[in-house]
C-alpha cells in the first residue's frame, strides 16, 4: 500500500500547494462500466490515508465524492472540512460538479440510500427480509454514518407552524413554513415521514410519505408547504387479521 501510495501523495500535494487548490477527488468506483458484485461497503483501500495525507498537506480541502453505492468514509469524514457527493451517469456531471463548487448553483439533493457504518450492520447479501434483519431505513435501528434522506444546502433553514390533520376519509393535509435563515438564495428538498411506535403489527420505524424540492428560496424568505398524502400509505396489512391496519 504504501509503495502504490507514494506517488500519489507527492502528486496531490505539490497540485495542492503550488496551484492553491482546496478540492480532489478521493473515492469512485472501480469497473462502474461493467457488471460486478462487491461484498464489502468499505471502498476503495487507500482512500482513508490519502485523505490523512492531503488534510495535512491542504486542511481547507474538500472531498468530491462520485459514487453509485454507500461507502463507510469515517476517516474523510473525520480529516476533511466538507464533502459534496454526486452519483454517476449524467452526460455533463463534471461541468454540474464544477458549478456547483462555484457556488453557481445550490446542491440540495438527499440521499437514496442509508449508508452504514460497516459491514457488521448488514445482513448476508443474499437474505432481503428486511423486517427480520431490520434492514433499509425504514427498520434499521442502529446509528449510521449517513441516514436516508439526508444532505445539506450552502445555507440553513427552519422549520414551523406544522399541521396535521384529515382533509377528508381517505387523505391527510400536512402543512407547515420554511424558512432561509442563512445568507444564500438555495433549494430545500422537505420531507415527510410517518412513524406508528405502538402498532401491533410490526411497522416501519419511519416511512417516506411525501417530499417536494422548493427552488429558489431567499435569505429570509418563508415558503408555506401544504402537502396531501393518502391515509392509506400509512396502512400495513395484517396476515393474522387478514385486514390492513
Amino acid at each position: 500500500l504504501k509503495r502504490k501510495l507514494s506517488p500519489w501523495c507527492k502528486e496531490v500535494k505539490k497540485t495542492l500547494i503550488d496551484r492553491d487548490m482546496s478540492v480532489t477527488e478521493l473515492c469512485g468506483e472501480v469497473g462502474m462500466c461493467r457488471n460486478y458484485v462487491t461484498t464489502t461497503i468499505n471502498g476503495r483501500m487507500y482512500a482513508p490515508a490519502l485523505a490523512e495525507k492531503i488534510s495535512k498537506a491542504s486542511p481547507n480541502a474538500v472531498c468530491v465524492l462520485f459514487s453509485n453505492y454507500p461507502y463507510t468514509i469515517h476517516t474523510i469524514q473525520n480529516r476533511l472540512p466538507a464533502i459534496l457527493w454526486d452519483a454517476t451517469g449524467s452526460q455533463d456531471m463534471g461541468t454540474a460538479m464544477a458549478k456547483t463548487l462555484y457556488g453557481q448553483n445550490a446542491p440540495a439533493g438527499r440521499l437514496n440510500m442509508t449508508w452504514y457504518n460497516s459491514d457488521d450492520d448488514l445482513p448476508d447479501i443474499d437474505d432481503y427480509d428486511i423486517v427480520r434483519h431490520r434492514r433499509i431505513y425504514r427498520y434499521f435501528d442502529k446509528e449510521v454514518l449517513y441516514p436516508f434522506g439526508y444532505g445539506l444546502t450552502y445555507t440553513e433553514f427552519a422549520y414551523s407552524n406544522l399541521s396535521v390533520q384529515m382533509a377528508d376519509p381517505c387523505h391527510i393535509e400536512i402543512s407547515f413554513d420554511v424558512k432561509n435563515i442563512g445568507e444564500c438564495v438555495s433549494d430545500e428538498v422537505v420531507q415527510i415521514y410517518a412513524s406508528a411506535p405502538k402498532s401491533r403489527v410490526p411497522k416501519p420505524r419511519r416511512q417516506l410519505l411525501a417530499f417536494e424540492r422548493l427552488y429558489d428560496i431567499l435569505p429570509q424568505e418563508t415558503r408555506h408547504v401544504t402537502k396531501r398524502v393518502n391515509a392509506r400509505f400509512c396502512e400495513t396489512y395484517d396476515n393474522m387479521e387478514e385486514r390492513h391496519d
